[in-house]
């Protein structure tokens, strides 16, 4: 009787979502509200990777609604929500340029334009009171007032450390041979042009560009505070340049008189003298820094999160005095849920303006999955969220095996990015096809007209490796292990019990009345290394913690490309002990450089270091393949089961550019291929600890930042313990090297690596 009530109903409910389809959106919202009543009451408990949710079929699809209780673990789930920002602490320094005082230079008719567009925004539909943005416009945006009032913000006893602080520049970007001693790959910097520039100083001196080097410095000590000038404000700074480093600065001839391009190259006539600002940036610079090398963590992008409005060689355009990536970032900013929308998002919908087809704007820094104008995390765990788009082959996301997904998962389907598995979803959808970065997804013909494009898939349930599980000693009745593991049998976990500790990734004991985890890592056996050991009490909501946590880490851990197409034409990996280069100077970012010491110390895949905190250590990756490839690198700590990102690169996103030159070389840690050094260390209690460095690379951009994790032990969240020839595209592809990192205790031997 009561299946077939279930499938009346279903019917019923079908026919009642045809009739009110062809509605306005505000029905559709009510039907979805009235599915999810339905499916309260007579729906089916499907368990998504611990979330329970309520399905309902609806032709050949199915609408789902979510609980807070998950199926048979037997305590609920607190549902997580995004803190608002508080937009009424927000500061900002506007700058916009038209004029400029020099002849030399083409005057712009937008500058202003958006600067007193990015004021009113902020103003009118953030509410940031009006005394709390400072604005400069044409002859107010004099060299000296521009660095002073960068100044005044570290100095602002009103900004409050982790306030949120807004930088905007819209004018002339100035492109330059770097002086001697002034570090950089190219061999150029880049500048930012005030309204005297070129002016005469009154010492007679030319008003030169700021330099790259002194931003660096001024939003360095706004984040970090040096010395008189005030508490660190943090590193919750968002810096927007609507400008180029690479344009003629004048009138296209090519295009209309109304096209400017917003940036010229700095005569020849002219130098930049290497004691430029050196008042500015010359002295030294504390840091909060603990994984990466003292000094390097607030440096360059660690400070603030950068949107540029190009690439470093494209030209950024405005017409009919208007900016385009401006007028494209203002709008994206307008559509609403800011409160949830990260930096990485906001990137996605500016990208999808067609007026950008010329310049591809850029979203920089380490921060960028944070949520906008706030110094937190974007809160959606180990959820992976993916804009659809609707190609001849169906529904595609720009992701695929590289990032983890395989044919069996399933997608949860929403109108907007800030979603979680715990909103109603518009439809739930099939992988059909997984390539390396690209996956089709599969909806029934009902619902499939009622999709809205674009829409967002988060990853919500993974066919995922088990995880090997040995329980030591779990055989007696009523013991806590013979509890367990019936609880974990009745579980939804991707679990897998093994008799063996040979056999598993991870044994479980009962030591003191605690639960004892243990990494069963061929490294640490095969070097015969003592194994790491965490605790936890003997309660199952953290042993189901612990174990979602591990199932994820070796789900990641393990997975490699069915096919090895890079691997094949040559891909190394090479990590250095890094020393400082006495005979260089700072590099842009105001660091010391650091160059090898020694020989590479990766032998057959393991290296072995003496983890003494100080010492910093670099990686170079190799490659002998004709193409460039996209590189993303993460660190897997055996001890606490954290993920955390070792390299990333510097722009993220579908359109980002390859880090990795053909028949190339990427250097991290040191040289100018950006990444920061590393040191390592022993846990205590511990004389040796073992990780892994995975290394991945792909013939197309790929974003990994949802791979990180925190160490499941670590209450507070944090994550310490890392006539046009014919071009042919490269075939899609990716790979990854492994290298296991043994840490010792200084003093200890090391083991034999050719063993």
């Amino acid at each position: 009787m009561s299946r077939l009530l279930a499938r009346t109903s279903g019917k019923a409910a079908a026919l009642f979502i045809r009739r009110f389809n062809s509605l306005s959106d505000k029905v559709t919202n009510l039907r979805l509200r009235l599915a999810l009543f339905h499916d309260f009451i007579y729906g089916t408990a499907t368990s998504i990777w611990g979330t329970a949710v309520w399905t309902r079929a609806v032709g050949n699809s199915v609408i789902a609604g979510s609980t807070v209780r998950a199926a048979g673990d037997g305590f609920a789930q607190a549902k997580t929500y995004i803190a608002s920002p508080d937009y009424g602490a927000l500061h900002a320094l506007i700058i916009g340029i038209d004029g400029y005082e020099s002849k030399k230079i083409q005057p712009l008719r937008g500058g202003v334009y958006d600067a007193d567009a990015m004021d009113k925004y902020l103003r009118e539909d953030l509410r940031v009171p009006a005394h709390q943005i400072l604005n400069l416009r044409d002859r107010s945006a004099t060299r000296s007032a521009i660095i002073r009032e960068l100044k005044a913000l570290a100095r602002n006893p009103s900004i409050k450390p982790n306030d949120p602080v807004l930088i905007f520049f819209a004018g002339h970007g100035v492109s330059a041979k770097a002086p001697p001693s002034w570090e950089s790959g190219s061999g150029i910097i880049s500048m930012l042009a005030p309204y005297d520039c070129f002016g005469t100083e009154s010492n007679g001196k030319t008003i030169l560009p700021i330099p790259d080097r002194t931003i660096g410095a001024l939003l360095h000590e706004i984040a970090e505070g040096r010395g008189l000038t005030g508490t660190g404000k943090g590193n919750n700074i968002t810096v927007i340049l609507d400008c180029c480093f690479s344009g003629s600065g004048t009138r296209s001839i090519e295009r209309s008189s109304v096209h400017l391009e917003r940036g010229f190259r700095l005569d020849s006539s002219l130098s930049v003298p290497p004691s430029l600002d050196d008042e500015i940036w010359r002295g030294p610079h504390t840091s909060r820094a603990i994984d990466p090398m003292t000094g390097f963590t607030m440096s360059g992008l660690s400070s603030h999160v950068l949107l540029a409005a190009c690439r470093e060689l494209e030209q950024a355009h405005e017409i009919d005095g208007r900016g385009l990536f401006t007028s494209a970032l203002i709008h994206a900013l307008r559509l609403g849920e800011i409160n949830k929308l990260t930096y990485k998002g906001l990137m996605r919908r500016v990208l999808r303006d067609s007026s950008l087809k010329d310049q591809i704007p850029q979203c920089e820094g380490r921060y960028i999955n944070r949520v906008l104008f706030n110094n937190a995390d974007s809160a959606s765990g180990p959820w992976a969220i993916y804009p659809v788009s609707r190609t001849h082959l169906g529904f595609t996301i720009d992701a695929g095996s590289v990032h983890g997904i395989t044919r069996n998962d399933r997608f949860l389907v929403y109108a907007t990015s800030g979603c979680s598995p715990d909103d109603t979803p518009l439809a739930i959808m099939a992988v059909t096809t997984v390539g390396a970065v690209s996956t089709v997804l599969s909806l029934g013909s009902e619902l499939a007209q009622d999709i809205p494009i674009p829409c967002f898939a988060l990853h919500s349930f993974r066919k995922a490796r088990s995880l090997r599980l040995h329980l030591a000693c779990w055989a007696e009745p009523g013991s806590i292990l013979h509890t367990l593991r019936t609880q974990l049998a009745q579980s939804e976990l991707p679990i897998v019990f093994r008799e063996n500790e040979e056999e598993a990734d991870l044994t479980i004991r009962v030591r003191d009345g605690h639960i004892e985890y243990t990494m069963e890592d061929p490294v640490t056996i095969s070097h015969r290394l003592s194994k790491p050991c965490m605790t936890t009490a003997a309660d199952f909501r953290q042993v189901q913690h612990v174990l979602q946590a591990a199932a994820r880490f070796f789900w990641h851990f393990t997975r490699s490309p069915e096919s090895r197409l890079i691997a094949r034409h040559g891909l190394r990996v090479r990590i250095y002990e890094l020393c400082e280069d006495l005979d260089a100077g700072l590099d842009n970012n105001l660091r010391v450089q650091l160059k090898p010491h020694g020989e590479d110390l990766n032998h057959l895949g393991v290296v072995s270091i003496e983890a003494d905190n100080k010492t910093a250590y670099g990686v170079a990756v190799e490659s002998d393949i004709g193409v460039p490839l996209h590189v993303w690198a993460c660190y897997f700590d055996c001890g606490d089961l954290s993920i955390k990102h070792y390299y990333q690169p510097p722009a993220c996103g579908d359109r980002g550019e390859p880090a990795l030159p053909a028949k190339g070389r990427l250097t991290i840690g040191f040289g100018d291929g950006g990444g920061s050094p590393w040191t390592y260390f022993v846990a205590p209690g511990r004389d040796t600890d073992v990780g892994y460095l995975k290394v991945f690379v792909s013939t197309q951009p790929i974003d990994l930042s949802d791979m990180a994790q925190c160490s499941p032990f670590r209450i507070d969240g944090s994550m310490e313990r890392g006539g046009r020839e014919l071009v042919h595209p490269p075939k899609e592809g990716w790979e990854v090297v492994t290298v296991a990192i043994i840490h010792r205790k200084p003093g200890t031997d090391p083991p034999s690596l050719y063993t």
